[in-house]
């Protein structure tokens, strides 16, 4: 693999991370707060 897509697969892996910690949709195990979603818009900002 390159290093560009070790850094997407990287990222990919804390946006999925950052979701499971910030959507509340009923019994969900993970969640934290809300605002780890702006943990999400940060990765994918960086992503470009």
């Amino acid at each position: 693999m390159v290093i560009n897509d070790w850094i997407h697969s990287i990222a990919g892996f804390f946006i999925m991370l950052s979701m499971a910690l910030g959507v509340d949709c009923g019994p969900n195990p993970f969640f934290v707060h809300k605002y780890f979603l702006f943990f999400t818009l940060f990765v994918g900002f960086n992503l470009f």
